[in-house]
């Protein structure tokens, strides 16, 4: 007989409907084993002490019971194992569509010479770009409030011109309360970016996802294989004897003014991932794009006048890649399929 499985739901809907249909078989059998008690003949009993006739005639009062109930109850049984073995079976089905589609998808990886982040390394990942987008806005907010006043001059200062005396016993108090209230201002600061940057990475991944799914297999967070600080933020990997080339992404978001060098950053993490995926006898098999989001409208201008300038960099050696300026707040409405067309304008001839 099947053992239970109290793993996952569809395995327990089987089991169960496995050991209801057994026992839907069983049922009979065992019924009609018992009931040889009403073939004893009337001579056999006449024979017997009266309480063994008791007990005989106990029997086959329930026997003839039985006889008579057990056929509904094995229906009942089969009917219910069926039904929760179908169920599932179809579950079961649906599950392992999946776990073969993410089995297909680490053996393409494998293929390219590519291999999944764990859990661990996107996290690190995600908070080396959160870090990096909040010191795109520190500098842009240096550069912007390069003038010193002098109402806004360091304390030390102040209190020489106001005299050796005036701030000796609140000196060392305000400058704790400063670096209390400026860690403080960071922690928030840097959860406010990290929330808003999942947010955004999540939106575009799925976007991408939608757009590339219909013709590539698609996977988020990868690798190289032989050098692991190599990644990109998804992969759209074309089937084998297919026109279509491989696509490499990379994601950046600035909440502020846009870092050229961040950018160029992630098209020579692009660059060194598609050159390593990029067979010998066809350059054109893999492209790579980053996409950039960027918030301000200012800034995203000043990105659009200088893309010319930034796509020569990448673009003097190996496969094509190209860089993707969106405002944040028109993506939102962007539909997968322009997001494809758009990625595809994007990459240089």
């Amino acid at each position: 007989m099947p053992r239970f499985e109290f793993g996952p739901l569809y395995k327990f809907f089987t089991s169960a409907g496995l050991v209801l249909i057994i026992a839907a078989i069983a049922l009979p059998w065992a019924i009609l084993r018992e009931s040889s008690v009403l073939l004893i003949s009337q001579q056999e009993m006449d024979g017997l002490t009266p309480v063994a006739q008791a007990v005989i005639e106990t029997k086959q009062v329930q026997s003839e019971g039985l006889v008579h109930f057990y056929p509904w109850l094995s229906g009942a049984l089969l009917a219910a194992g069926v039904f929760l073995l179908v169920y599932g079976l179809i579950k079961w089905s649906k599950r392992q569509k999946v776990v073969d589609e993410k089995e297909d998808n680490e053996v393409l990886l494998q293929r390219r010479g590519l291999e999944p982040l764990n859990s661990d390394e996107i996290d690190h990942r995600r908070n080396i770009e959160v870090a990096e987008s909040i010191a795109a806005e520190q500098e842009a907010t240096s550069e912007a409030g390069s003038t010193v006043d002098v109402d806004k001059a360091p304390a030390s200062e102040r209190d020489t011109a106001a005299g050796p005396h005036s701030s000796i016993s609140t000196e060392p108090v305000a400058n704790l309360m400063t670096m209390s209230a400026t860690r403080s201002s960071d922690v928030l600061r840097h959860l406010e970016t990290r929330s808003t940057y999942t947010a955004v990475e999540r939106q575009l991944l799925n976007k991408l996802s939608a757009a590339f799914s219909p013709t590539h297999d698609v996977a988020h967070g990868v690798k190289m294989s032989a050098r692991s600080d190599v990644t990109a933020d998804l992969v759209a990997l074309s089937p084998e004897n297919s026109s279509e080339p491989d696509y490499v992404f990379e994601l950046k978001y600035f909440a502020g003014a846009v870092l050229i060098a961040l950018v160029l950053k992630a098209l020579s993490q692009i660059r060194a991932m598609t050159n390593s995926m990029t067979p010998a006898n066809d350059p054109t098999a893999v492209v790579g794009v980053a996409i950039v989001v960027v918030e301000e409208p200012e800034a995203f201008a000043r990105l659009c006048r200088l893309l010319p300038e930034i796509q020569r960099v990448p673009a003097r050696a190996g496969p094509r890649s190209g860089v993707l300026p969106i405002l944040r707040s028109e993506l939102a409405s962007l539909e997968p399929r322009m997001l494809r067309r758009a990625v595809i304008a994007s990459l240089p001839e």
